[in-house]
């Protein structure tokens, strides 16, 4: 059972994949009916692949260019391990994409106990925990978009007065002249925005999860919590039923049985 679409609203978790979609990273093309779908998906997978392997490609020629420059080498080498590590995470998604879907619906689908409706509570609950979700989601993206807002914006200029790029990467071309230094500047931001705003996306997605199964956690405690209680009102509910029934007739009733009821009637179970 998936949740009811006025929760689902709440949370960022739609949004998440909607934008991973557009970079072709959590799609299956198998189950695909449009050969123009398809090919939309192949290309901007092709797009973000790239985008990959031209900066991964930037930093690591970056480093061996400024490696007698101890400075300059600290950090485009910490620039290189960071692209290292966030290359890794979004190749594994591509791969592995079918089983990370998998894992998104099982994190919305374990929201039911028992395969019940929620109850007024529990959908209270769930609520709050996509919502908070949702709001530091946001509150992430701002911090993101601000950073390199600043980082794209800064002027870099080497010792001999030659203007150098934003992001400490090598460009394929030579940009001390203009218009080469305005196209590797657009160059250098573009590639890093794609990579890194896919990055962000994706460190929000696991994110979100993890509030779910917290949020998921929380409804089991509260079941758990109130076992005792509704395990009391059943049990009342059906004696109620019990003493109503007309085989409850001694004349009907075996001994033994007829003393067992007679017995709980005492205790008032």
């Amino acid at each position: 059972m998936q949740l009811p679409e006025d929760l689902r609203v709440q949370g960022a978790l739609d949004l998440i994949l909607n934008l991973l979609r557009c970079g072709g990273m959590l799609l299956d093309s198998s189950v695909m009916n449009s050969a123009w779908r398809v090919f939309l998906y192949n290309l901007s997978k092709v797009v973000t692949i790239s985008c990959i392997i031209i900066v991964s490609l930037g930093f690591i020629v970056e480093s061996y260019i400024t490696r007698d420059k101890l400075e300059e080498f600290a950090e485009s080498f910490g620039l290189l391990i960071t692209q290292t590590k966030n290359s890794t995470k979004l190749i594994a998604i591509l791969v592995h994409r079918k089983k990370v879907l998998q894992i998104i619906k099982n994190a919305g689908e374990q929201f039911f106990i028992h395969e019940k409706n929620l109850l007024p509570d529990e959908s209270s609950l769930i609520s709050k925990c996509l919502r908070r979700a949702r709001r530091y989601t946001f509150i992430f993206w701002v911090q993101w978009a601000l950073c390199l807002i600043f980082q794209s914006a800064s002027k870099r200029t080497a010792d001999n007065k030659v203007r150098e790029m934003p992001i400490k990467m090598w460009v394929p071309f030579d940009t001390t002249h203009s218009p080469y230094y305005e196209l590797g500047y657009t160059y250098n931001v573009l590639s890093c925005i794609i990579v890194s705003w896919y990055v962000a996306v994706t460190d929000t997605l696991f994110f979100v999860i993890v509030i779910q199964m917290t949020a998921q956690f929380e409804l089991l405690g509260q079941s758990l919590r109130t076992l005792r209680r509704d395990y009391e009102g059943i049990r009342r509910e059906k004696w109620n039923i019990l003493n109503k029934q007309p085989w409850t007739n001694e004349r009907v009733l075996p001994f033994g049985v007829l003393l067992l009821v007679r017995y709980c009637r005492h205790l008032r179970l």
